[in-house]
């Protein structure tokens, strides 16, 4: 019965599924996410990631497509009038700085112009470069819904994948010539090996 799988663990196929977000910093050239976003990531406006609430996840449909009624989740700050999370690159105590020399919360979290007095800075826009060798306006930040994967599934992933890695990692099949059931032989010396 129903009630019984639900008891057992197992997941049925009309409970809703639980969707975090997750934010990306991709490089366009490359093609790879070089920064991992994470809650303690900051933002333009000088909060944290954690600190930008999302909105209700998208509709999907029953095939579980998206019914395109959202691009992407908006993230606004729960402290400031930021109305989307905009990552900004920072390591340790550095932190990335406008081509203005101004740093990113002293620019207007909405506008994302400068607030300095004197400063023609209209838009944030950073001279970085990143460890992908691709400077700042060659990546963007993506954002999207991920369904929250439990423990359960996690462990049966990393057994897929161990399981995989052995067969790749298995060497037998690359010795060279002769057929793999007859007594190996040692290629240095041509003599055979003892088993």
């Amino acid at each position: 019965s129903a009630a019984s799988a639900a008891a057992a663990g197992a997941s049925l196929p009309c409970a809703p599924k639980r969707m975090k977000v997750v934010v990306k910093w991709t490089c366009t050239k490359c093609k790879r996410s070089c920064i991992p976003v994470r809650d303690e990531s900051r933002c333009l406006c000088g909060h944290r990631l954690r600190e930008h609430h999302c909105q209700t996840p998208p509709n999907h449909t029953s095939s579980g497509a998206h019914d395109g009624s959202l691009p992407g989740p908006r993230l606004p700050c729960s402290r400031c009038p930021c109305k989307h999370f905009f990552f900004i690159v920072s390591e340790g105590a550095w932190i990335l700085r406008c081509s203005c020399k101004h740093r990113h919360i002293e620019h207007d979290p909405v506008t994302h112009a400068c607030n300095k007095p004197g400063c023609g800075c209209t838009r944030f826009f950073s001279p970085f470069v990143c460890n992908c060798d691709h400077p700042w306006s060659d990546h963007v930040q993506t954002t999207h819904w991920e369904e929250v994967r439990t423990v359960a599934q996690m462990l049966a992933a990393a057994e897929d994948f161990q399981s995989a890695a052995r067969e790749v990692n298995d060497y037998s099949g690359l010795m060279r010539g002769g057929d793999l059931n007859q007594t190996p032989i040692n290629v240095n010396r041509g003599n055979q090996l003892p088993r």
